[in-house]
């Protein structure tokens, strides 16, 4: 992750977390056979699952650890914790919900919609070797914005 840098492993992953759900959107409105659609279905999902541990998942973790000063940090990363553990309630319950009303079909579609503005935005890693970065030196860009 150092390697390569946050921004880039984040602009990868959502790219081909998009793709994914594109694919499973795409094979369950198309009738392209049951063995096809069962292989596609579950190569979709491994590489969104494998794509999301690799980069989308971790980060935003590892970014609240460095963004925030060290005298509010514990509070700030609970927040960040709540929050998102709040987001996965949130999913966890209207799943059922959303199968039942649009379909598979609709909720992984309202998914990739929603994962398409996380593409947009970035991280901009402080100046220099981006390995020994001083905390608190990342912020938050649109992607088409210029870093100064």
């Amino acid at each position: 992750m150092d390697m390569s840098g946050r921004r880039f492993l984040l602009l990868a992953t959502i790219a081909i977390l998009i793709v994914a759900l594109v694919v499973l959107v795409m094979v369950n409105i198309v009738d392209v056979g049951t063995t096809v659609h069962a292989a596609l279905s579950t190569i979709s999902l491994i590489f969104y699952f494998c794509f999301f541990v690799m980069g989308f998942g971790p980060i935003p973790n590892i970014l609240c650890a460095e963004i925030f000063p060290t005298t509010v940090r514990g509070i700030c990363i609970a927040i960040c914790a709540f929050t998102s553990w709040i987001g996965d309630i949130i999913v966890t319950y209207t799943l059922p919900v959303m199968l039942n009303s649009i379909g598979l079909a609709g909720v992984f579609g309202i998914y990739a919609v929603f994962l398409y503005p996380s593409s947009c935005i970035c991280i901009h890693e402080g100046a220099g070797d981006k390995r020994h970065a001083p905390r608190g030196h990342h912020r938050v860009l649109l992607c088409w914005s210029k870093a100064s």
